[in-house]
């Protein structure tokens, strides 16, 4: 959450110790449809805060997982490769294809790199072991692929879970403002003349920016004439 959500939902809750602490006062309200939902929006804010904040740490994760799983399929798998094919492109012409994506490459570049060399290598390894690669570096270089692959879909899908949280919170937040709102047009009925009680709700309900100015003043006015 951001810091006004974050100020938001503090408010949400300094509303909900007001009005139980005075509920004999204000059971209608208490017992009514609208309090029900706006306590059952609390948590659901709560529990969408959760997720965001284990998608968040896990994102951290994945971001540096994926990095090293990167440096590894370009690194120790596709420079080596194609270090050799430049040396026999003349030779192997076919080897061409065989080319180490550069440093800041997307992770689909270095994914097709890796499928082309692939392709080329199945016909055309006898060279690499003359250079003393592993009889299964072809194998390896598929798994490193295929690792790039699964990190990747665990990173869009843990991006995809932060931001449905997010929305969720910034929709709930935004409905628990219009809730009291509604709160606020019913309180001073509720309260029948209790004029420090209606101050103590102002206090519990206000925003820090409202704090200090009556409500309904939104700027202050200076006169120009």
């Amino acid at each position: 959450m951001n810091k006004r959500q974050e100020a938001a939902v503090r408010r949400f809750g300094t509303v909900q110790i007001f009005l139980d602490r005075h509920e004999d006062t204000f059971a209608t309200l208490n017992k009514g449809s609208a309090r029900a939902e706006f306590d059952a929006l609390v948590r659901d804010i709560a529990r969408h805060a959760v997720t965001q904040a284990i998608a968040e740490t896990r994102g951290e994760g994945l971001t540096a997982q994926l990095r090293v799983v990167r440096d590894d399929l370009r690194l120790i798998h596709l420079q080596p490769i194609a270090a050799v094919a430049r040396s026999r492109v003349a030779d192997t012409p076919a080897f061409s294809g065989l080319t180490l994506p550069h440093k800041s490459a997307s992770d689909d570049t270095l994914d097709a790199a890796a499928t082309r060399a692939v392709a080329i290598l199945r016909d055309e390894s006898s060279i690499f072991f003359e250079q003393c690669f592993a009889e299964d570096f072809v194998e390896q270089l598929e798994d490193a692929a295929a690792t790039l692959r699964s990190v990747r879909a665990d990173v869009r899908e843990n991006r995809l879970e932060l931001v449905h949280a997010t929305r969720e919170i910034a929709v709930l937040v935004k409905h628990g403002g219009a809730l009291i709102r509604l709160f606020d047009a019913l309180i001073p009925r509720l309260a029948r003349g209790n004029r420090e009680l209606v101050a103590g709700w102002r206090l519990a309900s206000a925003t820090k920016q409202a704090l200090g100015r009556p409500r309904g003043e939104r700027h202050a006015h200076t006169s120009t004439d």
